[in-house]
């Protein structure tokens, strides 16, 4: 942290600061300041060599990462959130994850397996199979977005922000919509109902005519006078008491 220093007194003082040069001899003899240079000297290396770090440091790490994530399903299963996504919290697919990696990758595993990187690791499996098409997305940018996007959460946020919508239509009012889109949608439970009405109408058209055939029945033994009532009214009793 640079100081100023007020002349005489070595405080700091709002309008008595001493000029540049000499703060800066003042300074000098301090070994802040050669730490200071010496660490400005090596960050614009770093820097100049890491300038596109998204393409050339963290694909490999996301492509690696999806691998591992494809082959512990294997093993874990692919764990689904309420919602249908891919539950990459799931304690077995963690696990088996971590010991494909750390057995494969034993330099780096342990950093890419701490807690604080638990979120960053599920927005990389998120980006792993759509890989391919970020990498041709990001090489289409102009330099000074490449510059500014270089970190995975960003990129995948821009992508997302980015990416071209689905040509689908608008989903229509129920108001909107036709019997056969319904169909469509509901071709299932459509043709079980329309195999109940079928049996319904079935069922509707037996019925009616035992109904025809008892009718019939009565009118001829009302035809037949008192006696064949009388005698049809006995067998009826004689079928309950059976």
């Amino acid at each position: 942290m640079i100081e100023h220093f007020e002349r005489g007194s070595g405080e700091v003082g709002p309008n008595n600061l001493i000029p540049f040069d000499a703060y800066r001899d003042e300074f000098k003899r301090r070994d802040e300041f050669t730490d200071l240079c010496r660490r400005a000297n090596e960050a614009p290396r770093l820097l100049k060599a890491n300038e596109y770090q998204f393409l050339l440091h963290w694909v490999p790490v996301i492509e690696l990462t999806w691998h591992y994530t494809v082959a512990a399903w294997d093993t874990a299963g692919e764990p689904k959130n309420p919602d249908g996504t891919r539950n990459y919290n799931h304690k077995p697919l963690q696990t088996e994850f971590g010991w494909l990696l750390t057995d494969s990758h034993p330099d780096w595993a342990p950093w890419w397996m701490e807690e604080k990187h638990k979120q960053l690791r599920s927005i990389c499996r998120d980006m792993g199979p759509r890989l391919p098409e970020i990498i041709a997305w990001y090489r289409a940018l102009p330099e000074e977005k490449q510059l500014e996007w270089n970190y995975p959460v960003i990129v995948w946020r821009e992508f997302q922000n980015a990416r071209p919508t689905t040509t689908t239509e608008p989903r229509r009012t129920k108001h909107e919509e036709t019997v056969h889109e319904l169909e469509q949608r509901h071709a299932a439970t459509v043709t079980a109902l329309h195999a109940e009405n079928a049996e319904l109408k079935t069922q509707h058209t037996a019925l009616q005519t035992a109904v025809e055939n008892v009718e019939e029945l009565v009118r001829r033994i009302v035809a037949k006078g008192k006696d064949a009532i009388k005698r049809a009214r006995h067998l009826l009793e004689a079928a309950d008491d059976a």
